[in-house]
Order: structure tokens, then sequence, then C-alpha cells
């Protein structure tokens, strides 16, 4: 699987992910989407989004030994030509980054290895947004499964479980 360099795929892993809340931004844009992974990062949970963050740009407050999963689940976006530059921008301004004050900016957009799943496990450059480590708190999660929608799943779950026991009290 190769792509051209001005038109390379993107690794979504929350929001983004097909049946998410955000994926409106992708619907009708990309012309494959294929399961994927990422290795030596780690996960948070931000409450109602996730952010990715390299295993070596680790805030002080988590010890590096208490991530258990160093892999995170997603899929791997292949934009339409067409919509690429526009689909871009979009997704900037959505993620917070701003190329000029990278600093500031919540998510950067780095072009990262990524392996895809289909039809066999191979490795490809794709841009992601890495989250910016200063943007985590001690009260943010992380999400050990490194998957993004089994942890929304989970929520449900949980939440559905209180409910049903509060209302049989």
């Amino acid at each position: 699987m190769s792509f051209e360099a001005d038109c390379l795929p993107l690794f979504v892993y929350g929001t983004l992910r097909p049946g998410q809340v955000q994926y409106q931004y992708l619907r009708g844009k990309t012309r494959a989407e294929y399961p994927a992974f990422m290795e030596g990062v780690c996960l948070f949970s931000l409450t109602s989004f996730p952010m990715l963050v390299s295993l070596d740009r680790l805030p002080p407050h988590l010890n590096r030994d208490d991530i258990i999963h160093t892999r995170v689940y997603g899929n791997l976006v292949v934009p339409h030509e067409r919509h690429y530059e526009r689909l871009l921008t979009q997704l900037d301004r959505y993620e917070d980054y701003n190329p000029c004050e990278t600093q500031e900016s919540m998510y950067w957009r780095e072009l990262r290895e990524v392996t895809v799943l289909f039809p066999e496990p191979q490795a490809v450059q794709a841009w992601v947004y890495m989250g910016n480590p200063q943007f985590l708190t001690p009260e943010h999660s992380v999400i050990q499964s490194g998957d993004w929608v089994q942890h929304c799943e989970h929520r449900l779950q949980r939440r559905r479980r209180f409910r049903l026991l509060n209302y049989c009290e």
C-alpha cells in the first residue's frame, strides 16, 4: 500500500472514527478506511474526547510503568484527493492545531508510522493528531485498552447499569 506524498492518509483514533460523533468531518470525503494501530503511544480520556501522547512526551505526573497498553487502535483514512487540502485545514481547526503557534496548540499534526491491518499488516506513514502533553492533568485517565470506541461502549454500559440499579431501588 503506497500513497502520494501530497495526499497522505490520516490515522484517526477518537471522535473522528467511523460511527463516532465527529465522523461528519470525514463522511463522503474518503476513498478508503482501514483498521489500524500505532505503537509507542498512550491514549488519555479528556472525558468527551481522547488525546494520544507519545510515550517519550508523557507529563511528569505520569509514571511510564503505570501504562499497560502502548498500542492505540483506530482507522487509517485515505481522503479523496479533491478534498485533501480543505479537509486538512478543517481538521487542523477542529483539533486546535496552529502550525505557527505549536506550543499553544492542543494537538500537533505529525507524520508517524501506523500499522494498517488490511489486506495484511503493513507499516505506512500517516498524519496523526498527537496531543500536546501540557494540556494533560492528573484528572485525565489513561485508556488502558488503547481503544476509544471500546472505552465509550464501556462507559455507556456502566451508565445503563447505574440507571437500572437506581430504578430498581
